[in-house]
């Protein structure tokens, strides 16, 4: 091996030592350690209410604990402001960081939310993501956040959606995830007052939105999974001529 050889791999076994371990960023940090939490639990047991009335009750209430949590931040960055105000400023060095830490723990509990309903509603329908390999979850979290780019002006562009999602890295969806869950955040904090039913309202349609596209997902997935059992059962002498 030359001697230039050998420096360019002292140098990348390096930047892999020095690499940090673990997923990197805030929310691929907070989805990791949840996820981890939630497959150590017991799964709840099976309900015998129909799948779509638990969806819509799992989607309702699940808006209603973002909406919750967005008016509290609001209202913390709102008192945040007007005891500033009223101080002409002297209590700038209590009330920014009061207001930087509802924001924060806000964006940490929407988070946990989506994914408590993201999970919940694959195991209402009995198509659970695998936990410890969440792949499929951060795809989809791709299409709903619209981190992947795509050209709407192609001739098919469903596959050239589905193409740029699948080939994102899992730390890549959710490293955009979270600077956009971030700007979101801070941008409906800044006004006082009106912050207030802002970051309630945009929680509550965000929400909604995230509920609805995972329950058309996990519906389509439980009807292939069905479909495809039923063709297993009665053509099982032929199916690798079905595949």
């Amino acid at each position: 091996m030359t001697a230039v050889g050998i420096e360019q791999a002292v140098l990348q076994d390096t930047v892999e030592l020095d690499r940090p371990a673990g997923p990197s960023g805030w929310f691929n940090r907070l989805v990791a350690w949840h996820l981890k939490r939630r497959g150590a639990r017991k799964a709840w047991p099976r309900s015998d209410v129909a799948e779509s009335a638990r969806a819509r009750s799992l989607i309702r209430r699940a808006c209603l604990k973002a909406a919750a949590s967005g008016a509290a931040a609001g209202s913390v960055s709102t008192l945040a402001t007007v005891l500033t105000a009223q101080t002409e400023g002297v209590a700038t060095v209590f009330t920014v960081p009061l207001a930087a830490a509802a924001i924060a723990v806000e964006m940490g509990f929407r988070t946990i939310v989506h994914l408590d309903l993201a999970c919940d509603l694959a195991e209402a329908f009995d198509v659970p993501y695998n936990l410890e390999n969440p792949d499929d979850l951060f795809r989809l979290y791709a299409l709903i956040f619209k981190t992947a780019a795509h050209d709407e002006g192609s001739e098919d562009p469903g596959r050239s959606l589905v193409h740029d999602v699948m080939s994102q890295e899992t730390e890549e969806v959710g490293e955009k995830v979270g600077s956009r869950v971030l700007g979101e955040s801070v941008a409906r904090n800044l006004l006082p007052v009106l912050g207030i039913a802002t970051s309630a309202i945009t929680n509550y349609l965000v929400t909604r939105k995230l509920g609805d596209t995972v329950r058309r997902y996990v519906r389509y997935r439980r009807a292939l999974h069905d479909a495809l059992e039923h063709a297993s059962a009665g053509c099982h002498e032929y199916l690798d001529l079905l595949v």
